[in-house]
């Protein structure tokens, strides 16, 4: 029972640990699609009102987008705000449809645990190998690609809570229909 109780409170701990990191990379994604506004806006001004196009933006907005993806997905789906078809849910009975969210949610783990897997070998080997991405500047590529094995990573372990029966948290503002 100790042992029990011990183990509980570690996995608890950890969890608030992953939601902490969760929640931190979603305002960093917030904080760059404003960066990336401000970065886009810049670029109209200086090619249309100076006729003085920039090297650089159409690169970092590239970077930018995939940072936002990465860093935002995990929270989107902890609040269940992806878009999903629930035709056939709808009219499931709630312990079937708890069978199939669960299966599904085993069933994209193990997808984003292999996708971790690959896009963390790709990022090390472009790290070993001294890969450069250079399209408007020059920039080392696992300064770049490092943040999709982090994001499936953080994808894969979202998918194991919720196949545990993680509830997802729903936005205080959500409307049940």
């Amino acid at each position: 029972m100790l042992i029990e109780q011990s183990l509980k409170k570690r996995v608890d701990q950890l969890s608030k640990a992953f939601d902490a990191v969760v929640n931190f990379t979603f305002w960093v994604s917030a904080i760059l699609l404003l960066f990336l506004a401000l970065i886009v806006g810049y670029e109209v001004i200086m090619r249309h009102l100076f006729n003085a196009p920039t090297f650089w933006v159409l690169q970092t907005a590239g970077y930018c987008l995939a940072f936002i993806t990465f860093f935002s997905i995990t929270k989107i789906l902890q609040e269940d705000g992806h878009t999903r078809m629930t035709v056939v849910l709808d009219v499931l009975p709630v312990h079937l449809v708890n069978s199939i969210n669960r299966v599904t949610s085993l069933m994209a783990a193990i997808v984003c645990a292999v996708m971790t897997w690959r896009t963390g070998l790709s990022t090390y080997e472009g790290y070993q190998w001294d890969l450069v991405i250079w399209e408007g500047y020059k920039i080392p590529q696992y300064y770049v690609w490092w943040v999709m094995p982090f994001g499936f990573g953080c994808l894969t372990i979202q998918f194991l809570r919720m196949v545990w029966g993680y509830k997802p948290q729903r936005p205080i503002d959500s409307v049940e229909s």
